[in-house]
């Protein structure tokens, strides 16, 4: 048998990871509203739903890199057979 939520089961929910650090940044969040993104326990980064500032790009984007050496470019095919070993 196939479980069916029911309004009646959400004392019982056990909150999923994007829920809880969707919870964590409506929490901390007004605390910090000058920053666009927050860092979890977790170490994952979500945005600020109190962020009222121009767009920001996320902590980890390596954009810089690109700027300096160049954008990553796709694995090239291999040919077996022009291998001589």
């Amino acid at each position: 048998m196939l479980y069916e939520a029911h309004e009646d089961d959400r004392d019982d929910h056990v909150a999923t990871y994007a829920e809880a650090f969707a919870e964590y940044a409506r929490n901390i969040g007004d605390q910090f509203a000058d920053h666009a993104w927050l860092l979890t326990d977790w170490d994952v980064w979500v945005p600020n739903p109190h962020y009222c500032g121009p767009p920001q790009r996320h902590p980890e984007d390596d954009q810089d890199y690109e700027e300096v050496y160049g954008p990553f470019l796709p694995v090239a095919a291999v040919d077996y057979d022009d291998i001589p070993f």
